[in-house]
């Protein structure tokens, strides 16, 4: 491992432990946030053509291949 890489994961662990547990719910809060508004900015008529399969089926809809169950 390089040095610039042992440093950057030093930089980073040092940082993690100092982020309160708040600090973490405040920022996931905020991502579902942004992750809501940005859906609400979809009109239904499109959410009505997303596939209702979509998370189960998503290497097909992707690569077109059908997963073997």
């Amino acid at each position: 491992m390089t040095e610039v890489m042992k440093e950057a994961l030093q930089i980073d662990e040092s940082q993690d432990n100092n982020i309160s547990k708040n600090q973490i719910s405040d920022l996931q809060s905020s991502s579902w946030k942004q992750i809501v508004d940005l859906g609400t900015e979809i009109p239904l008529e499109q959410w009505e053509k997303v596939p209702t399969d979509l998370s189960i089926e998503l290497k097909r809809y992707l690569y077109g291949k059908r997963e073997k169950h």
